[in-house]
């Protein structure tokens, strides 16, 4: 049985040429870092797969056995090899949240086994919706039960035990979502009736943000500010004409696959940025770059493909890098690139994450990343909806705020509303989505209106001085709402509506 592999990463880019010596200096120079380096570990040769970054020289991916690695850091002691890390989207899971959860209490009620579930999806005026994911999970059975509606608005769900812990249903599109508990097959069909949803349906985001949302009618046209949506890509929606520039880092996908993913979340991000059109975002006159780093409908990516987004959004000259992704474990090159970034005066922001946890995720939780935290109001959703799933862990002075409980907390640095966010979604619809996925661009969107808009900004080369004048501003807006510090950090930027 062949030994297993894994990836690791080797940034050449960070060896000093001094390290080799006798006939190695003379091949570092004439065959390059990375040779150089395996034909020390590996003087009689060796099947390795390595693979170059597109866009950095210095950085390169190994496929090493276990014994290949201890040869390698034998023979290279100053030369570390980076274990690739998974990232995942920081929108919230909300199936995983439920799995996760106590079972529910059917209280004696048996289900009729082998019965399937009949379930019918409609409108308000009662009209069936075609083509919506219906999600069931039976008690004991780890697997989900999904189906689709048909176009009369039904599906049928076969059942081994005639009891739904949950259903689901989801469109992708228009409506809100709803879930429903303890459902039983025997009681017949299951009809839902979902409440439609607008760009105009007031959210979270514009309950607290409405003098950011607000145009700004009479004032010239503001500075140009770019901003890289390194994410799932971004689907060309009506309202989303200010993307200028879509690129593709994933190698499973074709090369003119270069929109959403499949799930909507990078279009999402990018309309609370930027939409400018039925819908509007907080910098709609900012210019937006779509790197995406997600294969087609997933959501899961590695530092690979994080890694060569930020070095192109670099080289590309942005002013801001919106990093609506994260996972739990230290990655050395991931900080790397984002100290690159740093180092030319981009804004760097990260989701905190979704776990409930008190260590956010990487990169946010890094000190030159400003990491945001997820706030959610009551009444700015239906009751019936999945979003009033998400318990609030604290609440603020005024009661409909909260913090959700899923929202990553501790080393934070500021929050933002990332309950029930509505934004962009596929080429012309609108979704309410939950996690710091949506509260992190909130803050991508107004940094990027600070550095159009702001007197203290405007006119300012990029470059550290800039960078540490942005954070300054952004962080002077703050208010607490009566939350703690950490929860919210320094608070929520730029108040507006019932704030004011």
């Amino acid at each position: 049985m062949p030994e297993q592999r894994n990836r690791y990463i080797v940034l050449t880019r960070t060896v000093e040429e001094t390290e080799f010596v006798g006939p190695f200096a003379q091949s570092a120079r004439k065959q390059g870092v990375l040779q150089s380096l395996l034909h020390k570990a590996f003087p009689m040769g060796a099947q390795i797969a390595v693979t170059s970054s597109p866009v950095d020289e210095g950085m390169a991916v190994l496929e090493l056995t276990d014994k290949q690695v201890s040869a390698f850091e034998a023979a290279n002691v100053s030369v570390p090899l980076h274990p690739v890390r998974t990232y995942r989207l920081a929108a919230v899971d909300l199936d995983r949240v439920l799995a996760a959860g106590a079972p529910f209490d059917f209280g004696g009620v048996t289900g009729t086994s082998g019965r399937p579930f009949k379930i019918k999806v409609c409108d308000s005026n009662g009209r069936p919706i075609a083509g919506v994911p219906v999600t069931l999970k039976e008690p004991g059975i780890d697997d989900l039960r999904v189906a689709e509606t048909n176009s009369r608005g039904r599906t049928t769900i076969a059942s081994a035990t005639g009891q739904a812990e949950y259903i689901r249903v989801a469109p992708f599109s228009d409506y809100w979502a709803e879930l429903r508990r303890g459902i039983t097959s025997a009681r017949g069909a299951v009809s839902f009736s979902l409440q439609s949803l607008t760009p105009a349906t007031a959210d979270c985001l514009k309950y607290h943000c409405s003098q950011a949302l607000c145009p700004d009618s009479g004032q010239p046209e503001p500075l140009k500010i770019k901003v890289a949506v390194i994410d799932t890509g971004i689907d060309e929606h009506r309202d989303l004409a200010n993307v200028t520039e879509r690129t593709s880092f994933t190698q499973a996908d074709e090369d003119d696959d270069l929109g959403d993913n499949g799930t909507g979340h990078g279009t999402h991000v990018a309309g609370i940025i930027g939409a400018n059109g039925v819908a509007r975002g907080l910098a709609p006159n900012a210019e937006i770059l779509s790197f995406r780093v997600f294969e087609r409908n997933s959501g899961l990516t590695d530092t690979t493909y994080v890694y060569d987004g930020i070095k192109a959004a670099i080289d590309a000259g942005v002013d801001v890098i919106n990093l609506s992704l994260g996972q739990e474990y230290e990655d050395a090159v991931l900080q790397v690139a984002i100290e690159d970034a740093e180092a030319a005066g981009i804004l760097v922001v990260a989701a905190s994450g979704n776990d409930g946890s008190d260590v956010p995720q990487y990169p946010a939780v890094y000190p030159s990343v400003v990491a945001v935290a997820a706030l959610g109001r009551r009444g700015t959703f239906p009751a019936s909806s999945v979003h009033a799933e998400h318990k609030p862990r604290a609440v603020g002075d005024d009661n409909a705020d909260y913090v959700p409980d899923f929202s990553n907390w501790g080393k934070v640095d500021l929050a933002a509303p990332g309950v029930a966010v509505i934004s962009t979604v596929g080429t012309a619809g609108y979704a309410a989505q939950d996690g710091t996925s949506m509260a992190c661009p909130v803050v991508s969107g107004l940094a990027a209106r600070l550095l159009a808009m702001s007197p203290e900004l405007k006119g300012r080369p990029r470059g550290p001085e800039r960078l540490a004048v942005l954070k300054a501003l952004l962080y002077k807006q703050c208010k607490l709402l009566g939350f703690g510090a950490p929860d919210v950090g320094k608070g929520l930027p730029h108040m507006g509506g019932g704030t004011s």
